[in-house]
């Protein structure tokens, strides 16, 4: 899924990067600009597997008897070393390094040379509040890097949603009262994006970047591995449900209601990004409980299987990547048709494979080990 989730954003950043007129998409271009919603799934897949894992570190110690139920200091230490090595190491080469390169757009830096603020923001996981609020603080004070910074936003959601969920699990311990704080909150932040969009109060950029209404979209996946194994349904119930949310997303990403460029309508920010980490919750759990059903073997195709293990890099590293490739894509101009533009997907998707593989094995792989050694 972490694969499937990347290959989409970076289709989605390419159609942008290339600027291949509309004209030319004509039908597939809602599907293309959907591309963005493999960050929703990242989200998802996040809250599952990190709510899965604290569940199962939490039955250990109440099973060894021991009154506390999960480290959080070791949940935490174990965050550390999977996320900030290669962060910081991206955000080094794009800020020292490519940011003097006229070449790599992405990753330009002019537009902050006078700012108070700097890229302290980026570097220190509130991008996402500095995208929808910056200009608004402090005037022409607080400028914006270019997007290879912008993408940290999606990483900022889930720094603070690791702030929250553990402590909350700590401090509340019935799963009965998990499951309705959990859903509680889910059902209330779609209606906080409608009446923000719908009632002019709150743009609708920071309706999609700032965390405080973006939430429930990681949330869900927690929800859904809280109530993995305690709730009985049948499996046509689940792939039902499944379908529905499937056609429903469809319906939402073909009328340009949940689009992101251009800004979709209220219904869409608020309804749309629900039913999409609803549908991702009922997804993984459908995974989870038929692991060999002819559903999940697209999944397990090893070239995709190979691109989630880099995924997370593919992630820091795609749109400087992208713009370094498009110097040799572009050096013979092409026609902007449909083949060429999957082509140069295709190509995308290689190179950015390339450069991850790179940084996972000169950065993550090492400080994984070490992760896997200390904190096993």
């Amino acid at each position: 899924m972490r694969g499937l989730a990347i290959l989409m954003v970076i289709a989605y950043h390419a159609v942008s990067a290339t600027a291949y007129p509309d004209a030319t998409l004509g039908w597939v271009r809602p599907w293309l600009m959907a591309g963005w919603a493999g960050v929703d799934l990242f989200f998802g897949l996040s809250g599952f597997l990190i709510t899965s894992l604290l569940l199962r570190e939490e039955d250990r110690e109440l099973r060894a008897g021991r009154p506390q139920h999960f480290s959080l200091g070791r949940f935490y230490l174990r965050r550390v070393f999977r996320i900030l090595p290669a962060f910081y190491a991206v955000f080094a080469l794009d800020a020292c390094l490519l940011s003097h390169y006229p070449f790599v757009p992405s990753a330009g830096l002019r537009e902050i040379q006078h700012s108070a603020l700097g890229l302290w923001p980026y570097g220190t996981f509130w991008a996402n509040y500095v995208i929808s609020y910056g200009p608004r603080w402090a005037g022409h004070t607080v400028l914006l890097p270019r997007e290879a910074y912008s993408v940290f936003w999606s990483l900022c959601v889930e720094e603070h949603f690791y702030l929250l969920w553990p402590v909350f699990l700590c401090l509340v311990k019935r799963t009965s009262a998990r499951v309705a704080v959990s859903l509680a909150v889910c059902l209330a932040l779609p209606l906080l994006r409608h009446l923000a969009m719908a009632t002019g109060w709150d743009q609708p950029l920071a309706v999609h970047f700032a965390s405080h209404y973006r939430l429930d979209s990681i949330l869900w996946g927690g929800l859904a591995a809280l109530v993995a194994g305690r709730i009985t349904w049948r499996d046509s119930t689940r792939r039902l449900l499944l379908g529905a949310g499937a056609v429903l997303i469809g319906l939402l990403v073909v009328t340009n209601t949940m689009s992101v460029r251009p800004i979709g309508k209220p219904l869409g920010f608020s309804a749309g990004f629900s039913l999409l980490a609803l549908t991702t919750a009922i997804l993984l759990l459908e995974l989870t409980r038929r692991p060999n059903t002819w559903f999940c073997r697209p999944l397990e195709f090893r070239p995709l299987v190979a691109v989630g293990r880099v995924s997370y890099g593919m992630y820091l590293l795609h749109l400087p990547v992208m713009d370094l490739a498009m110097v040799l894509l572009f050096a013979v101009p092409r026609r902007p048709t449909i083949l060429n533009l999957g082509m140069a997907i295709v190509y995308f998707w290689f190179v950015t494979f390339a450069a991850a593989q790179v940084l996972y094995h000169l950065v993550e792989k090492r400080f994984l080990a070490l992760k896997d050694r200390y904190l096993h």
